[in-house]
């Protein structure tokens, strides 16, 4: 696993990182501007993995009772900065997939952190990206039926969503026809990955190994014991 990456963790550590330098994050309430306490912020951020993790698994990670985390929770103020936290991950995470290029083992790791988060987090990250990869999916094909040279450019975004997207169905159960159909798959592996002399069969094989898929939650939760004290 030394190789994997994983954006949830990366995201809070730094945020965590820039509150340890003083750089409060200021959340608007109202024209006001709230600066929160440490333990109170860590626990807004902890709000990207809900859903997979309990209250009283960010609790603890918080290290505050629960009943203390409960109570924050019905605070205006705090559920503002949950809503912030959400949104500002979402573009952390877009961010770091249309810019970045990984190595197929980290999109594994990627998507599987991915199955972790919250409804509404994976949302806001899959919808954007999806549309994007189908248009570069489009103008691919479209350039290749007529011959017509196909900006490198695209061919690598086309990779990257597409790659990120072969390991999110592997992680998360398609309870709905299928987004990454034939047609898709035949753009990757007959246009952008012999034009840019990737091997596909190191995506491919890696679809088949479980062992990261029953395990992610544990090796996650694993990490947050290494998160810096605040």
């Amino acid at each position: 696993m030394a190789d994997s990456i994983f954006l949830g963790q990366r995201w809070i550590r730094e945020r965590i990182s820039e509150y340890s330098k003083g750089q409060k994050t200021i959340a608007p309430l109202q024209n006001k501007s709230i600066v929160f306490p440490e333990k109170l912020y860590l626990a807004g951020l902890m709000h990207i993995y809900t859903g997979t993790l309990s209250l009283t698994e960010i609790a603890r990670v918080v290290g505050v009772p629960l009943k203390e985390f409960t109570f924050w929770r019905t605070q205006i103020d705090f559920m503002v900065l949950v809503d912030a936290a959400k949104v500002n991950f979402s573009n952390y995470f877009k961010g770091n997939i249309l810019i970045n290029e990984y190595e197929p083992d980290q999109y594994r790791s990627i998507a599987a952190e991915y199955s972790l988060f919250d409804e509404q987090v994976r949302t806001q990250i899959r919808a954007p990206l999806f549309q994007k990869m189908k248009h570069l999916a489009n103008s691919i094909s479209n350039y290749n039926k007529v011959k017509l040279k196909i900006d490198r450019t695209d061919l690598r975004n086309f990779k990257k969503l597409y790659s990120f997207f072969m390991f999110e169905k592997n992680f998360l159960p398609i309870t709905y026809p299928d987004p990454m159909n034939e047609r898709f798959n035949l753009v990757a592996k007959e246009i952008v990955w012999s034009k840019l002399g990737a091997a596909y069969s190191d995506t491919e094989r890696l679809l088949g190994d479980n062992a990261l898929k029953k395990n992610i939650k544990n090796f996650v939760m694993e990490q947050f014991q290494e998160l810096p004290s605040i």
